[in-house]
């Protein structure tokens, strides 16, 4: 049983416009206990990112528990820029506590610290920017982490009435089947449908970067997407509710442990 947005199928013409450009939605995360400091570093990723044209968004907090607080609501970032000081709490503590509850995610340390240089090894930072830094060392900075998640990028291929589609799996939220088709269900509202068997696409998907969870026989769910789980439903971050399947029930419940959801 699932409760949700109905069914809205765009036409072919749309389909194809829509998935002729290049589109990555990241949310990025901004955690300094100095407000001119991430106000100058929000402005600085902006002119970046709309240079090279990429869709995200990007959320500013003070303190690492705010971040926390919003991480386990709104679901991880793609994208984390992390103070060392801040104020009463420790920005590595920060970091090792999401490392040990989230696998993908780029982390860059920023501080005006140099003695917490070896840090950054133990909780897999792929940069540390010295305060303060340059326009050219933050985009350097940037560029690797993005073409990490795009090394990252998972794609499925498929045809649908003489129509060629790709989609990152990051993009799906969750995939329903429905007698020999299934219905892809995409983070910006859009739906597609082909012929396929969901449990294809259940045994393909576990191959790649991303974690889907089969929490019935008619759905299957990307975590990145969860909001809250409890030992019967599973609630998106969109507000959609699922219904687990009793025989899914414990088997999902480990899942969710081990991740410390």
């Amino acid at each position: 049983m699932h409760y949700g947005r109905k069914k809205c199928f765009l036409s072919k013409i749309t389909y194809v416009y829509l998935r002729q450009r290049k589109v990555i939605l990241m949310r990025i995360a901004i955690c300094d206990d100095e407000n001119y400091i991430v106000e100058s570093l929000k402005e600085k990723l902006d002119k970046i990112l709309r240079k090279w044209c990429l869709e995200y968004e990007i959320v500013c907090f003070n303190t690492g528990i705010d971040m926390l607080i919003d991480i386990e609501i709104g679901g991880m970032f793609d994208i984390i820029f992390l103070d060392i000081e801040l104020g009463t709490y420790n920005g590595i503590n920060i970091a090792k506590k999401l490392r040990e509850n989230y696998e993908i995610f780029e982390l860059i340390i920023i501080s005006q610290y140099q003695d917490y240089y070896r840090d950054i090894f133990e909780v897999d930072a792929k940069w540390f920017l010295d305060k303060p830094f340059s326009d050219e060392v933050l985009e350097k900075a940037l560029k690797k982490v993005v073409a990490n998640i795009s090394k990252a990028e998972d794609i499925i291929e498929f045809a649908f009435k003489k129509t060629l589609y790709r989609l990152s799996l990051r993009e799906i939220m969750y995939i329903e089947s429905d007698r020999r088709k299934v219905h892809i269900y995409c983070n910006d509202n859009h739906i597609y449908e082909y012929y396929e068997k969901l449990d294809k696409l259940e045994e393909k998907f576990s191959k790649g970067n991303l974690k889907y969870i089969r929490i019935s026989k008619s759905y299957l769910i990307n975590v990145l997407y969860v909001k809250r789980y409890s030992y019967e439903n599973i609630e998106l971050r969109n507000g959609e509710i699922f219904k687990i399947s009793q025989g899914k029930r414990e088997c999902i419940r480990d899942i969710f442990m081990e991740k410390a959801f």
